[in-house]
């Protein structure tokens, strides 16, 4: 799952990477390759992932509820996670910096005593063009 959003983050406009009015910094919402806002986050130790399209502005608080659907099962526990963004610059309607993502997460199996894991990962958006909103 935690592979899903590198790549999804990665190809993504660096210039929608947002955090706002999530708490803790624990959802991120941007503008992926075709165009549409996506969200990433955990909900009751799952990591979820929503899309609701092409919208006028993407960030965590234009999602609902019931447009996450789950990334991992229910053999897997997430009790935690941080996303840090840097958006991407943009300057005279070009790319001064690209956009920067790093994910903290940790994770534990539900049915074992195996001690948590924690993951990190920082993301790069190789989008070269800036995304402009309409």
């Amino acid at each position: 799952s935690m592979e899903a959003f590198i790549k999804e983050a990665r190809t993504s406009y660096g210039s929608t990477y947002d955090v706002t009015g999530s708490t803790g910094n624990n959802e991120v919402s941007f503008v992926n390759q075709d165009g549409n806002c996506v969200a990433f986050r955990v909900n009751g130790g799952v990591f979820q992932r929503a899309d609701i399209g092409s919208v006028a502005t993407c960030d965590p608080g234009a999602f609902t509820p019931n447009k996450f659907s789950p990334l991992t099962g229910s053999q897997t526990n997430i009790s935690a996670i941080h996303f840090n963004i840097v958006p991407a610059q943009v300057v005279n309607n070009k790319l001064a910096n690209q956009g920067v993502i790093t994910i903290n997460m940790t994770a534990q199996s539900a049915s074992s005593d195996v001690l948590p894991i924690q993951l990190e990962n920082t993301i790069v958006s190789r989008q070269m063009n800036p995304y402009v909103q309409q």
